[in-house]
């Protein structure tokens, strides 16, 4: 679930109010004025994002010229003053808006990065003259800054501010990684042939490395200007990785390639790894080292295959060898990748599935079965799937006896006590309390005796009371 993020304006009306001071036709030097006091009192508040801290400082810059050439005449020292403020606010812009997609391990050209999100490449060669170069002129410099707002307002201010006047533009490419996984797959199948050339293909498989962080960046980018939150840079990473993760389980490439002229081992997982374990664990390895979510993502998007998909013995045999493989391999680095807490995201998601469905039900209870859980965790997802199917076919309804029907089993399971009778309606009730014990006034407790019956505030027959 995504968390709320905190905003420094205190409604959306205050947002549109500070975008029509600034970019509005009828907008002067008073109207941005104020636009500037308010972006300053919101700094002053809370982080805002790079795009309204870039309008701020470039504002500042503009009102300050404004306000120098108002004068007859202005200063050497203030004109340069001008133009450093004019580049140091250039080059904040592009910093900002290129170094959070620059994450990767290898480098990517900022030019590259510039023309991906549409930012002018020009701003980017004035950004670096004005680093390592003499300051540009002031005329180019106030060009810049009406470039770099007019970039702000098409890409930052009118997305977040109406968004309903972007519903026609075309959404932006997203790259596809399929043909890199395919090159990649070629590449080690060559060197599964003759190991002899391993050696002289180290930097073509480096180079595939890079090439799939490129791609990483490449699709934060297009998240970002299709869903106009251009540098919300994790959930732009958030969709990169699902998207390669389903792109290496739907693509079938994890599967071995003759998997029909090969039986299905008795196991039906493979005891020494997945058949294409060598081709793929270099790659794998190498992007969980870089984005620490993509464990959990791959061993989710293998399991929701396994249960959507009815593969053959030897498809299913290899993806549940990729869990386990997952779950053992980066498991110390990362806890969602434990067996346990599959296992929890694989049940939370059984209330809203159709547990009676047999097929689905059989599904489930393949990979629980090859999860590496204790003996007793195992037994205990088994009952508490086959008790939510026999209520779940009694009544549609889930009841307050169900519920804790369930909650006996779990207990009784973990206690390695007797189970009771799934049908047995009969509620166990504790000893009685001694009342002379509680001696706390004014709170009595209600027993079977006083003829209280279960409800949804009560538990196990007894319940406190205040008098």
């Amino acid at each position: 679930m995504r968390l709320p993020r905190r905003v420094p304006w205190k409604s959306f009306s205050e947002l549109e109010q500070v975008f029509s001071w600034v970019f509005s036709p009828e907008a002067d030097d008073t109207t941005k004025q104020l636009a500037l006091n308010r972006l300053a009192s919101w700094r002053a508040i809370t982080q805002i994002p790079h795009a309204i801290e870039s309008t701020w400082m470039i504002l500042s810059v503009v009102l300050e010229d404004s306000a120098l050439s108002a004068r007859t005449s202005g200063s050497l020292a203030s004109v340069t003053n001008l133009r450093q403020s004019y580049s140091m606010a250039i080059i904040r812009l592009v910093n900002g808006l290129v170094d959070p997609l620059q994450q990767g391990v290898y480098a990517r050209p900022i030019t590259t990065i510039a023309s991906q999100i549409g930012l002018p490449i020009w701003l980017v060669e004035l950004r670096h003259a004005a680093t390592h170069e003499d300051l540009p002129s002031l005329a180019l410099l106030r060009d810049a800054a009406h470039e770099s707002l007019t970039w702000l307002l098409n890409n930052y201010w009118l997305p977040t501010v109406a968004p309903a006047n972007l519903e026609d533009a075309p959404p932006p490419v997203i790259p596809p990684v399929l043909p890199l996984l395919k090159e990649y797959r070629s590449l080690m199948k060559s060197i599964a042939r003759d190991a002899s050339i391993k050696g002289v293909k180290k930097g073509d498989i480096a180079r595939m490395h890079r090439d799939l962080e490129r791609w990483v960046g490449e699709t934060k980018v297009s998240y970002g200007m299709d869903s106009g939150q251009m540098g919300m840079d994790d959930e732009g990473e958030k969709f990169a990785i699902e998207k390669l993760c389903e792109e290496l389980v739907e693509s079938g490439y994890l599967v071995s390639i003759s998997k029909k002229s090969k039986a299905p081992p008795p196991t039906l997982t493979y005891p020494n790894g997945p058949p294409t374990l060598m081709a793929w664990e270099g790659l794998l390895n190498h992007v969980q080292s870089n984005h620490v979510s993509f464990g959990e993502r791959f061993i989710t998007q293998l399991v929701a295959h396994l249960i959507s998909s009815e593969g053959e013995a030897v498809e299913d045999g290899a993806l549940l060898s990729w869990i386990e493989w997952a779950i053992s391999t980066w498991k110390a680095v990362s806890p969602e990748c434990s067996a346990e807490s599959v296992a929890y995201s694989l049940l939370k998601e059984l209330p809203d599935s159709d547990i009676n469905d047999e097929t689905f039900r059989t599904r489930i209870e393949l990979i629980l079965s090859n999860l590496p859980l204790e003996a007793t965790d195992r037994a205990k997802y088994s009952l508490l799937i086959s008790a939510m199917s026999q209520q779940s076919a009694s009544s549609e309804t889930l009841s307050l006896d169900d519920m804790e029907q369930r909650i006996m089993i779990l207990r009784k399971a973990m206690n390695n006590a007797p189970m009771p009778q799934l049908g047995d309606d009969r509620m166990v009730v504790d000893p009685p309390i001694d009342r002379d014990t509680n001696p706390a006034p004014g709170i009595r407790l209600l027993g079977p005796e006083t003829g209280w019956k279960p409800c949804p505030i009560g538990y196990n027959g007894l319940t406190m009371k205040i008098a």
